[in-house]
């Protein structure tokens, strides 16, 4: 008994064609490895046993020979091993072979299967973090307690939707209500005056907890001295409790943000800064970074009068 050299098909000696794939054989093949006869049927069954315990590219090795002369059953087990590899693209370039070979080769499942799982691979790899250069790794703390930090950094974000534009205000010392205005007006006297100068009232989309919630009287109350300050009508639209998630700076500024800074280690003030301000995409949207060294206190009362 021989071996198709194109399929990979049992036929006979004798036989001038295959009866699998009907290739037209003169004469077969010998396959040689280093001087060495080798039949094929022995170097698939020898890759198999090392596809089976993981070794995938010794097995791609055993299987060069066999790959050279588009042998079917040795391109679905390199496709076989290149998935293990994580090579999707090579593992599809074989199936891609198998199907051309044998058009009635039942291989478009595993073809879907493969176009997936290099998607998938795609985006995984895309949104990983970053390599840092061989030898040389920034040095981090294993864990993130806060009193293992040098400092502190706290962004207050303010989004333009219509002109797609944004304004991060980098805290050093507590998040409070006091701040959170503080960081509109920035917002207002570095683009808000600029971008809209015949305007008379503000809208204010914000979450309904936290600095800005609407049961915080100091938010109110620097609201009130804001819009006395500017002066503008002060409108504050909350979202309600569970709902946050659909807030648009969210989606439209502060996830491109957590995408350019991913895999940096935020080792200071400055690289927050730098990070957050050349945070840029497609569609144009620029942000700022303002630093804001002041402290704000916190437990800061007011009454009803």
């Amino acid at each position: 008994m021989a071996f198709c050299p194109k399929c990979g098909g049992k036929i006979p000696k004798e036989s001038s064609f295959c009866i699998h794939c009907g290739a037209d054989i003169k004469e077969l093949i010998d396959y040689r490895l280093e001087g060495e006869e080798i039949k094929i049927e022995e170097v698939l069954k020898e890759a198999r046993q090392k596809y089976k315990s993981g070794k995938y590219l010794e097995a791609l090795k055993n299987l060069e020979p066999l790959l050279e002369s588009d042998d079917m059953t040795a391109l679905l087990l390199a496709s076989s091993c290149y998935e293990g590899l994580e090579q999707y693209e090579k593992a599809l370039n074989c199936i891609d072979k198998v199907s051309i070979l044998d058009r009635d080769s039942k291989v478009s499942y595993q073809k879907s299967y493969l176009l997936y799982e290099l998607k998938r691979y795609k985006e995984a790899r895309d949104v990983a973090g970053k390599w840092m250069p061989k030898g040389s790794p920034k040095e981090v703390n294993v864990y993130d307690f806060p009193s293992l930090s040098e400092g502190k950094a706290v962004p207050y974000g303010i989004c333009d939707i219509q002109k797609n534009k944004g304004l991060v205000n980098v805290g050093i010392s507590h998040d409070t209500a006091e701040f959170a205005v503080e960081s509109i007006r920035k917002w207002w006297f570095h683009f808000g005056y600029k971008q809209y100068p015949k305007a008379d009232k503000i809208l204010i989309c914000a979450d309904g907890g936290e600095s800005n919630g609407y049961r915080n009287r100091l938010w109110k109350y620097n609201l009130q001295k804001l819009s006395d300050e500017l002066p503008l009508s002060v409108t504050v639209c909350h979202y309600l409790p569970g709902t946050s998630k659909w807030n648009k700076i969210e989606h439209r500024m502060f996830s491109f943000i957590s995408m350019n800074w991913r895999g940096e280690p935020l080792m200071n003030l400055e690289t927050v800064i730098n990070l957050i301000g050349s945070t840029k995409t497609k569609t144009g949207l620029k942000i700022q970074a303002l630093l804001d060294t002041e402290s704000y206190k916190t437990g800061i009362k007011i009454s009803d009068k």
